[in-house]
Parts: structure tokens; sequence; C-alpha cells
């Protein structure tokens, strides 16, 4: 395990406020932000050398929604890829006149930098029928571009709430990057209970792609606290336009804590910071309750957070991390861990129900332990145990918060821990 010395330097939580739906594209030095604005009305563009540089970077907005007809209602997930040295923002657009008739539009640009290149008029990807559609993504994978999207399937008129599907994950072959190519398949449908919270939604698909296998996280239910994040997961040889090449997580692997105060995780991409370590960028909120439409309430800020893999390869994410510096692990020089111990975590919640009342959580003693990489990365809990705010270096020993105690302090001898 390679360790670096501690360092009190970090990005910061939220990363870029008020934008959900965030999306990071690193391409060489730079790290390109993007994400829904506020006011649903345009797309913006930032860029800088390092993560923690995108929270002040200046925005460029690369284009505004027209006053009326077409693509004039609420933009929404704009994301960024370089696909044959062209660049190409994949967005949503609704009609002025019924602004949540949403389809899916693609904007081509020409230029070395996405923030001064010349950008074509958007041109509208059509699937095989006209329905509510959003949050698309594209990834390449042996020559082949592939496209995967959010759509609202074929059904009968009139169901009642509750049993209307509001949308699907779908993928297709694309013939170019404005065009799909052959039958859509379907990936998955909101099908378990924590997928049908408020909506029976499957959305915001992003891609990984490690350890022999493609995963691809999506995100589930109202885009309140309930909003979370599964896992559809191909081994790369698959048949990738197959149903039956995708496995999917029984259970959400990214869900709102009250431990950590981070409430609705999801709609994520994937990049790695400078060390190029794997991180996550995700929207959530620091409160859980909400008055009204939350799509309407704009504190879903963009953050960001390490994560990691078990040893079958497949990736765990812990907790959303909550506001302050982006966490890290500590190593020691048996390549060991530190970590705060399961008796040292308030067991009134531990991120995986915040349905019930507002809580506190109880004082807990603190004490920490040693753990094993394959320990750490067991489950989210685990994960989570094993990750520390640098607080201070005050004199032979490193302060640090755990996440899961925020306000608390752990000390440890700076000559016997790294950061992994």
């Amino acid at each position: 395990m390679e360790t670096t010395y501690v360092t009190a330097t970090t990005a910061r939580n939220p990363l870029v406020e008020k934008r959900a739906d965030p999306w990071v594209l690193k391409d060489g030095d730079t790290y390109y932000f993007t994400g829904s604005y506020p006011e649903y009305d345009r797309i913006v563009l930032r860029g800088a050398d390092t993560l923690e540089g995108l929270h002040c970077a200046e925005e460029t907005i690369i284009w505004t929604r027209p006053d009326v007809g077409e693509m004039g209602g609420n933009i929404w997930a704009p994301e960024l890829h370089k696909i044959n040295g062209r660049w190409y923002f994949y967005f949503t657009a609704g009609h002025a006149d019924k602004p949540f008739r949403i389809r899916m539009y693609v904007l081509e640009g020409v230029g070395e930098d996405p923030r001064t290149a010349t950008w074509g008029d958007p041109v509208r990807i059509r699937t095989q029928w006209d329905e509510f559609s959003l949050d698309a993504t594209a990834f390449e994978h042996r020559g082949d571009l592939y496209y995967v999207w959010a759509q609202r399937p074929i059904q009968e008129p009139g169901l009642p709430d509750g049993v209307v599907i509001n949308s699907d994950l779908y993928i297709s072959k694309m013939a170019d990057p404005f065009t799909l190519e052959g039958d859509p398949v379907l990936l998955t449908s909101p099908e378990r209970d924590w997928e049908n919270v408020g909506y029976r939604v499957n959305e915001g698909a992003a891609v990984l792609k490690r350890n022999g296998r493609i995963f691809i996280t999506y995100s589930a239910s109202a885009t309140d606290h309930h909003y979370c994040m599964g896992l559809l997961t191909a081994s790369e040889d698959a048949d990738l336009l197959s149903t039956d090449s995708w496995a999917k997580s029984p259970e959400p692997v990214f869900v709102s804590s009250d431990l950590t105060q981070a409430y609705g995780p999801g709609h994520n991409s994937f990049t790695t910071d400078e060390q190029g370590r794997d991180v996550i960028v995700y929207h959530a909120r620091s409160y859980r309750d909400i008055v009204g439409n939350p799509l309407f309430d704009h504190n879903r800020h963009g953050r960001v957070q390490p994560f990691f893999f078990r040893g079958d390869g497949t990736p765990v994410f812990g907790y959303p991390v909550g506001d302050g510096d982006v966490p890290v692990r500590l190593s020691n020089e048996h390549g060991q861990l530190l970590a705060i111990t399961a008796v040292s975590v308030p067991q009134a919640a531990t991120g995986a129900d915040v349905i019930g009342e507002t809580w506190r959580a109880p004082d807990t003693s603190l004490a920490t332990q040693v753990v094993t990489e394959a320990e750490a990365n067991a489950d989210n809990l685990s994960v989570s145990r094993s990750l520390f705010r640098v607080l201070s270096l005050s004199g032979q020993d490193i302060e640090l918060e755990p996440v899961l105690r925020r306000g608390a302090v752990v000390r440890v001898p700076v000559r016997e821990w790294s950061i992994a």
C-alpha cells in the first residue's frame, strides 16, 4: 500500500454548492465540473488543476435554453464527454410550455478546451418510443460506443400512482455520438422496495470499469432523503446488450446517514484525485427534512469522497461523509489501517434507515483499532469507520475527526501513521 506524508491540505465538501447531478471529467491534468444549474435554464462548466480548485473556479456558460418551444423547459443533468477528440454535452431538456416533458439532447464542441470550444446546436437523441427520458451517459468498450439512459416505459394509460413506473434504465449501442443503434435493452426496473419510495425510479447512471468488470451505479426513489444508489455488474467479456449479463445489487450501495448528516446521495460520477486514488462525486443535502417539492430545494450540493474495492473486486462506498474536509485513511508501516472500533459507532442509526424521527446520536465511548485493508473494505460501515478528517498536526501528534463521530477527536503519533 502506497503512503504519503500526512497533510491537512485537501478538498472540502461541499465541493460545489447547489449543483445536483454533479459530473467530473478529468482530461489530462484538468478537472472539468458540470451539474444541474439551480434555475434549470443553462449548461455551465468550470475547470481546475485540482479537485479543491473546482470549488471557486470561474464558471463558463456553454448553452442557455430558448424562451419558447422545445428545450425551453427544465435543463437537467449535463455530462461532458470526450469522444474521438471532440467534446460532447449530453443533457436533458423539457418543453417551454411543459417543463417536465423531458427528452434527451447532445451538443458537440470542437476545440482544445471545452470552456472555449465552438459548440454546435443541440441535437435530439431519439429513442424508439417518445416518452419521458433523461439522465444519459455514454461510455466506450472494446471499440464500441454505448449509451445508458432512463426512460418511462410504455404502460397502460390511467394507471394509479404507485403503480406507474416513472423510469427504467436502458442501454444501447451508438452508431455515432448522436444516434442510437439497434433495439434498446432493459438494464433495470424499479422493483425493490428501496427503489419505490415516493416515485418508482431508476435513473442517473454512471459507469465504472475495474477489475475485469463493468459497474453501473444508478439512483432510485424520490429526490429527498430516500434517494439512494444501486449497482449493476457485468463481466467485461459479457454481451453488454443482454439483460442476463447484468447482476443487480439486492440492497442499495449508498444511502443517507444520520451519523454523517448527509442525505439523499446519488446521481454520481467517478474520477481519480491528484494522487490517482478513486473518488466518487455525487450530490447530497446536509439536512433531511424538506418543505415542498424536493426538486426545487436546490441544496443538493456536489460532493466528493474516496471509495474502495472489496477482495472480490466490487466497489464499496461507505456512507456519504457530510460537510468538511474530504476524509482520508491512515496506514502504518505494515499496511494496516486505523479505524474506530465498532462499539464506538452510535447504534441508534448506522445510515441504513433514516425514515423515522430525527435522532441525536447518544454519547458513546471512542476507541481506535488497527485493521487490515480487507477488513476496512468489508462493507459500508467498515469503510466509514476507517475514514478521518485531518484537523491539525500538533507537535508529534495528528489530530483526527472520525467521519462517524462528528466533533470527536482522535490523536495518533505522526511517526506511526501516513495517509494511505
